[in-house]
């Protein structure tokens, strides 16, 4: 099991002990992220699950694409090197105003996204949702906090607890594991009763200063 999964799986708990009550979604529909990287890799790298390239050991980068522009290079314990994805550079984002469609397919609206860091490993998220109507409204969000040029591929909020949307008053103190605490980046998404989200909502996690 990877640590990302455990971080998921300790934030999981901690959410479920305050969550006695809250609505519990309807069967959810297998979704994936629609934002997919574009581009493509050479045959000296490989594809992480992330969609970011890695290059092998004892190979040298190749991107005649410019997939891999602006991201970081990050040494493996293997030996070989990940491309980390590029950081977002604010740490407010407004949320979309409308449903968007895909395949005859409602999908609810992008959350406005905002998380500052209140303690070593604790932050606060707000979190606010444009009035939607009632065949695309989220009733859930979904988190994964990142450290964005660390040699893992990136947190998919699609691993994440549901949180039910009335829990952000805007504002949500989370509490993270350790291996959390030096997160940079929090993505988030919101969800449908029956699964189907949104677009991701990505920021930097201000300093809380």
């Amino acid at each position: 099991m990877t640590s990302r999964v455990l971080i998921w799986l300790a934030i999981g708990l901690t959410f479920a002990m305050g969550a006695c009550g809250d609505e519990g979604p309807g069967p959810e529909a297998e979704t994936g992220n629609r934002e997919a990287m574009p581009g493509s890799v050479s045959r000296d790298e490989t594809v992480s699950s992330s969609g970011a390239a890695v290059n092998a050991p004892g190979t040298t980068k190749h991107d005649p694409a410019g997939v891999l522009e602006g991201r970081r290079a990050v040494p493996t314990e293997g030996g070989g090197v990940y491309y980390a994805p590029i950081k977002p550079r604010v740490e407010i984002v407004a949320p979309s105003k409308a449903c968007t469609y895909s395949s005859d397919e409602s999908h609810p609206p992008r959350p406005g996204l905002q998380a500052v860091r209140s303690g070593s490993n604790r932050f606060r998220v707000r979190v606010i949702l444009e009035p939607a109507p009632g065949e695309c409204a989220p009733k859930f969000i979904r988190m994964a906090f990142d450290v964005n040029d660390d040699s893992l591929p990136p947190s998919s909020p699609l691993a994440g607890p549901l949180i039910p949307t009335k829990r952000f008053t805007p504002w949500l103190e989370v509490s993270v594991p350790d291996r959390a605490k030096d997160a940079d980046v929090l993505n988030a998404i919101s969800v449908m009763g029956d699964g189907r989200s949104s677009d991701t909502a990505s920021v930097l996690i201000g300093d809380g200063g």
